[in-house]
C-alpha cells in the first residue's frame, strides 16, 4: 500500500491503527473468544496507547524498548507455531545470507547507489561483486525480509538505515567473527553440554569454544595466534563499544564523585588518583571522562597487559599508562574509582572473584569504589541484546552476564569486606553500573 507524504514513523502508526481497527471488528465478531486473538488484541491496544505521542515515544529509549518488546510478542502470537518452529530452525541460514553479503560487498554497493539517489539491480550487483546473478537474488531475499535492504521492484534494491549500518567496518567484522568463529562453536554446544551433564561451563580452558576448536587455550590466547582473527575481533569490539550510549551522559559522575565526598575534594587534590581503568584497552573510557570533566585534577590511570599498552598509538596526555595483570594485586592504592567495562562478564565466578579481590586489596574502606559497567539482567522480560551477550559469553569464554542476585553472590564470594552499594540503570537496553564498596 503506498502512503505518499508520510514519514516512516507515520507509516508504522497508520498501519498499526488499521490493524487495531480490524482486530476490534474481528474480536467483536468472535463468539468463542479465541485466547490468542484476545491476547493479540490486548497487545495491539497496548501499542495503541502510544499513538497520541507516537513520534516522541519512538525517540524515547524506554518507550522504544517497550514497543519493541510488545511487537515481538505480538509477532509471536500472529505467527503460526509450525512456521515459527521452521523459522527458528532456519535462523543460521539468515545469518549466512548476511555473511555472504558482507563478503560480496553487497551492502556497500546498495548504499553507494542510494547515496547517488538511485536503486541498484541484481544484474548490477552481480557484475560488481563477480557473483552469479541467481545467487545474488537468492541472498537478497532474506535481506529484504529482515530489513537489511529494501526491494524497490523486481530484482531491484535500495538502502535502509540497516544497509548503511552494515557498511561500517565494525558491523562487517561482527558478521565475520560471529559466523566464522561463533557458529562453529554454537554447533558444538549441545554435544558439549550433554557430555558435561547439562551444566553451564565454568572453566576458561574447557568450555564450548575449546571443545569446538580442540584446544585448551583460553579463547583470547587462541585468537591472538591468528592476526586476522585478532584484527577482526578488535575492530568489532572497539567500534561497537564506541557506538554505545556513553555512560558519562547518564551516570552521575560529577554528583557522586567529583563534588566533595567523604571530606575529599577531588578537584583540589592532584596527587590523588581519581580513576583507574582496569583492563581498559586503548583508553576510550578514560578519554571520555577526561574530556567531559576537565576540572578533575586527580590522576587518571589506564591499566592493561603489556601488549595492549604497547599498541596504543594516541592517548590524552593526562592519562597515565601502566602495564598490569588484573589477576595480580592492584598496584595503585587508594583510588577513588576502579572502573571495569565489559571485563568481569568474560569470566566465570572463580576468576571473576579473583579480579575483585585483587582490586579490594588496594581499596580504601568507605572511600574507594569499584564501578563495573555491564548488563544487569532483569529477572523477567530480559531484552534480546542482553540475552545474546550472555549466551555469547558462555560460548566464547565460559563467562556470563549476571542478574542483581548473581552480582550479590559474586561479591559475597569475593569477600574481603566488599559489598554491592547500588545498581545503576541507564533507562534503556544498554549496560548498567554495579557500584561496589569496601567496608
Amino acid at each position: 500500500m503506498a502512503l505518499p507524504g508520510l514519514t516512516s514513523v507515520s507509516k508504522v502508526l497508520f498501519i498499526l491503527q488499521v490493524l487495531v481497527f480490524k482486530l476490534k471488528k474481528a474480536t467483536t465478531r468472535s463468539k468463542d473468544e479465541d485466547p490468542q486473538l484476545q491476547q493479540s488484541m490486548g497487545l495491539l491496544l497496548g501499542i495503541s496507547s502510544f499513538f497520541p505521542n507516537f513520534e516522541n515515544a519512538y525517540k524515547d529509549e524506554m518507550s522504544r524498548v517497550k514497543l519493541m518488546a510488545m511487537s515481538r510478542i505480538l509477532a509471536g502470537f500472529l505467527e503460526k507455531p509450525i512456521y515459527a518452529a521452521i523459522g527458528n530452525a532456519a535462523l543460521p541460514l539468515w545469518t549466512m545470507a548476511v555473511r555472504v553479503a558482507v563478503e560480496l560487498n553487497l551492502f556497500n554497493y546498495v548504499a553507494e547507489a542510494a547515496k547517488d539517489g538511485r536503486t541498484i539491480t541484481a544484474d548490477e550487483l552481480a557484475e560488481k561483486s563477480g557473483a552469479e546473478q541467481l545467487l545474488v537474488v537468492r541472498i537478497m531475499r532474506p535481506l529484504v525480509t529482515f530489513g537489511f535492504v529494501k526491494q524497490d521492484g523486481v530484482e531491484t534494491y535500495t538502502a535502509t538505515p540497516l544497509t548503511n549500518h552494515m557498511t561500517l567496518p565494525s558491523s562487517q567484522a561482527a558478521s565475520r567473527f560471529h559466523f566464522d568463529i561463533g557458529l562453529r562453536t554454537i554447533a558444538s554446544i549441545p554435544e558439549y553440554l550433554r557430555k558435561n551433564n547439562w551444566r553451564s561451563p565454568s572453566s576458561v580452558t574447557d568450555g564450548p569454544f575449546q571443545y569446538a576448536f580442540n584446544t585448551t587455550l583460553p579463547s583470547f590466547e587462541y585468537w591472538a595466534q591468528d592476526p586476522e582473527i585478532s584484527k577482526t575481533y578488535n575492530t568489532f569490539m572497539t567500534a561497537s563499544q564506541g557506538n554505545r550510549k556513553s555512560w558519562v551522559d547518564w551516570f552521575p559522575i560529577r554528583e557522586q564523585y567529583i563534588q566533595p565526598k567523604n571530606g575529599v575534594d577531588m578537584k583540589k587534590k592532584s596527587d590523588e588518583v581519581f580513576m583507574v581503568d582496569v583492563a581498559g584497552g586503548r583508553g576510550h573510557h578514560l578519554d571520555e571522562v577526561s574530556k567531559r570533566f576537565p576540572d578533575i585534577s586527580g590522576r587518571l590511570i589506564l591499566e592493561d597487559l603489556p601488549a595492549v599498552i604497547d599498541d596504543i598509538k594516541e592517548l590524552d596526555p593526562r592519562i597515565e599508562k601502566m602495564k598490569v595483570d588484573m589477576f595480580e594485586p592492584q598496584v595503585v592504592k587508594g583510588a577513588l574509582i576502579y572502573h571495569l567495562h565489559f571485563v568481569v562478564h568474560d569470566w566465570p565466578d572463580e576468576p571473576a572473584a579473583k579480579i575483585l579481590q585483587s582490586i579490594a586489596s588496594a581499596m580504601t574502606p568507605n572511600y574507594s569504589r569499584i564501578l563495573i559497567r555491564e548488563f544487569i539482567l532483569p529477572d523477567v522480560n530480559c531484552p534480546l541484546v542482553a540475552i545474546g551477550a550472555d549466551l555469547s559469553m558462555m560460548m566464547s569464554h565460559a563467562g556470563l552476564e549476571r542478574s542483581e542476585k548473581q552480582w550479590h553472590e559474586l561479591v559475597r564470594k569475593a569477600g574481603m569486606g566488599l559489598k554491592v552499594e547500588k545498581f545503576w540503570y541507564s533507562g534503556g537496553v544498554e549496560e548498567g553500573v554495579v557500584e561496589i564498596v569496601k567496608v
